[in-house]
C-alpha cells in the first residue's frame, strides 16, 4: 500500500481534538509524520464524529468547509477530461452550498451509532458495501487520482450489520475533499442503448405508509428522504 510521507502538516480544516482554535478554520491542519491515506482520512472523520458527539456545530461546519474543492472547475477537467469534467464541475457547483450544509447533519446521524469507521480505496474494496460510485469515478478518471469511501459499520439492536455512508473522498492540494455521488449525478438512470431498453410499467403497486407518515401527510419522497438522513 502506498505510504504518504508528511514532513509538513496535511492541510485539512479539522479542529477535532487538536487545540488550534486561534487559527482560521481554513488554516487548521491535521499533522502526521507518516501515515497511509486511509489512516489520515480515518483521523479526519474521527475528529468530525467527536465534534458531532460533543454537539460542536462550529467544528463540524469548519470540517465541511475544508472538504470543498478549491478551483473545482480546473480540478474536474484535469481529472476527468474536458467534456466529462465540465459536466461534473457544473453538477458540483450546483450542489456545493447544499452539500456543505448537509455534511454536519450527515455526521450527526453517523454519531448516533457506535461502530467502526471503514475507509477503503475504491480500487481495492474489501467489504460488501456498494462501490458503484467508486467504480464510476475510477473509470472516468484520466489520471491516477485515488478515491476513498468512508462508511460507519454498526450492528442494529436486531443483530444486523448496517452501514452509514459518508461519500467518497480524494486528495486535492494536499487536503481531503468530499465527493457526493448523488450531487454529481453518478447515481442517475442507466443510459438507454445497446441491449438496454426504455423502462415500461409492468404493474403499479400503491405505496404503504407507516401510520405516523399517514397522520402527518408525508409523501413517499418526503418519507424516504427522512429515512435516508
Amino acid at each position: 500500500m502506498q505510504r504518504v510521507l508528511r514532513p509538513r502538516c496535511l492541510g485539512v480544516a479539522v479542529l477535532g481534538a487538536i487545540s488550534l482554535l486561534a487559527l482560521p478554520p481554513r488554516r487548521l491542519q491535521l499533522c502526521a509524520a507518516e501515515e497511509t491515506p486511509a489512516e489520515a482520512l480515518r483521523n479526519l472523520m474521527s475528529a468530525a464524529l467527536s465534534a458531532a458527539k460533543e454537539h460542536d456545530q462550529a467544528k463540524l461546519e469548519a470540517v465541511a468547509r475544508g472538504l470543498q474543492i478549491p478551483n473545482y472547475e480546473t480540478w474536474f477537467k484535469a481529472t476527468f477530461g474536458e467534456e466529462e469534467g465540465t459536466k461534473l464541475a457544473a453538477s458540483y457547483a450546483a450542489n456545493m452550498d447544499k452539500d456543505e450544509k448537509d455534511f454536519p447533519r450527515l455526521v450527526q446521524g453517523m454519531a448516533e451509532h457506535e461502530g467502526e469507521l471503514l475507509v477503503e480505496d475504491a480500487r481495492e474494496p474489501k467489504t460488501s458495501v456498494g462501490n458503484f460510485c467508486g467504480r464510476a469515478l475510477i473509470k472516468s478518471a484520466k489520471n491516477e487520482a485515488s478515491f476513498y469511501s468512508v462508511n460507519l459499520e454498526w450492528v442494529s439492536s436486531k443483530g444486523e450489520r448496517k452501514w452509514f455512508g459518508a461519500g467518497y473522498f480524494t486528495l486535492v492540494d494536499g487536503a481531503y475533499r468530499r465527493l457526493n455521488c448523488a450531487s454529481l449525478g453518478l447515481f442517475g438512470p442507466i443510459r438507454v442503448g445497446g441491449n438496454v431498453q426504455n423502462a415500461r410499467t409492468i404493474k403499479k403497486v400503491p405505496p404503504v405508509y407507516p401510520v405516523e407518515a399517514q397522520q402527518a401527510g408525508i409523501s413517499a419522497r418526503d418519507y424516504s428522504e427522512g429515512r435516508d438522513s
